[in-house]
């Protein structure tokens, strides 16, 4: 799929308006009970929910090619339309990443709706990402559902046959890093990857806005003892598997992401150019539209303005937000969204160079 990215490469030196990364969350139901979740299910009410015919409307109006197409919730799948939702996208967009991470509560439906989308969406890697945050009963206490991981292991036994047909999908596991676990997660990560059909682990830091206290925060230098563990497996890795198309790029992202991530940890502060609004893009379930998940500003919403996303991104309101992002507006401070990080290290070239001598310096 690489050679499909490669042609957003004018990007990383004429930006555009138009986002070439596109985060949909298209319920905000949810089966799981994760009390560190940052997405609020205080108005999880399904009637409000866009159908997939809607949101159709939208992906015709946004006439433009997207590489990342995040699916995300709530729970994706108890969206009864969710590989209607994903087709409509490719239809208009074709999107070369389709990335669909799940809490793995519902195997048979996560199976039947992944087999869907890969069939409708045979030009785009479909990425089925796992949550598993500790091993055995640490993952139910975790998530607050009990057998969870076993229903985990059931998920990954599923998508791992399935793999052995659709030649777009791939099998990911990613762990969110809290105080409570960050000590396990090399452990976890080492057992998620001996698991069949799985293909690679990574980690994501907990958003502290809005959780309870009890977790607390995550101490800046065990993430940085974690970051160059996984920097020293990654090293391993590349060894023992050598080198695939995409790995190096990939592994040079991790690793400037993570050292960003450490220094937003220690200072507070914001510590590059933000794409939010331009490159990247959130719609929710009742079609408001966000340059960000962390900045309370909205855009707009697809139903009051037609299902006309070009609309929202040229008005008024979408040129002020996008000046007070570039000031560098307090609520960004602080921000580790690593959704968007990627965006902000591959569409930079000053970041691109210190991505690649991260990668020197950590795989070599």
């Amino acid at each position: 799929m690489i050679p499909a990215a490669l042609r957003f490469l004018p990007r990383v030196f004429f930006p555009g308006r138009f986002p070439l990364h596109l985060t949909f969350f298209v319920t905000a139901r949810c089966n799981s009970a994760c009390r560190y979740c940052f997405y609020p299910r205080s108005a999880a009410d399904p009637s409000g929910e866009m159908s997939a015919a809607e949101f159709e409307r939208a992906a015709r109006s946004l006439r433009t090619r997207l590489l990342w197409l995040l699916i995300s919730g709530g729970e994706p799948f108890l969206h009864p339309e969710l590989a209607e939702i994903c087709a409509a996208f490719y239809r208009h967009n074709r999107p070369a990443y389709t990335v669909l991470p799940t809490n793995c509560l519902l195997p048979a439906r996560i199976e039947a709706a992944t087999s869907e989308v890969c069939r409708s969406s045979p030009d785009s890697a479909v990425v089925l990402k796992a949550s598993l945050d500790g091993w055995g009963k640490d993952h139910d206490d975790l998530r607050g559902v009990p057998g969870n991981f076993e229903r985990f292991r059931e998920t990954v036994e599923r998508i791992g046959k399935l793999k052995r047909s659709p030649p777009n999908l791939s099998l990911g596991v990613n762990t969110v890093v809290l105080p409570q676990n960050i000590d396990r997660v090399l452990e976890v990560r080492q057992k998620a990857l001996a698991l069949p059909g799985v293909d690679y682990h990574n980690i994501s830091l907990v958003r502290t806005a809005g959780i309870p206290s009890e977790f607390g925060a995550v101490d800046p230098e065990k993430y940085l003892a974690l970051s160059r563990a996984l920097r020293e497996e990654a090293r391993k890795e590349m060894s023992r598997r050598g080198y695939f198309p995409g790995a190096l790029i990939k592994n040079a992202q991790d690793l400037r992401q993570r050292e960003i991530v450490y220094r937003v940890l220690t200072t507070g502060r914001r510590q590059l150019e933000c794409f939010a609004g331009r490159l990247n893009l959130v719609l929710t379930e009742t079609g408001d539209v966000y340059p960000c998940e962390p900045l309370p500003v909205k855009l707009g919403n697809l139903r009051e303005s037609g299902y006309d996303l070009r609309r929202i991104l040229s008005g008024d309101r979408t040129r002020e937000c996008l000046a007070r992002i570039h000031r560098g507006d307090p609520v960004c401070d602080g921000c580790t969204n690593e959704c968007y990080l990627i965006t902000d290290i591959l569409f930079s070239p000053r970041e691109l160079v210190r991505a690649a001598s991260a990668v020197f310096r950590g795989l070599n």
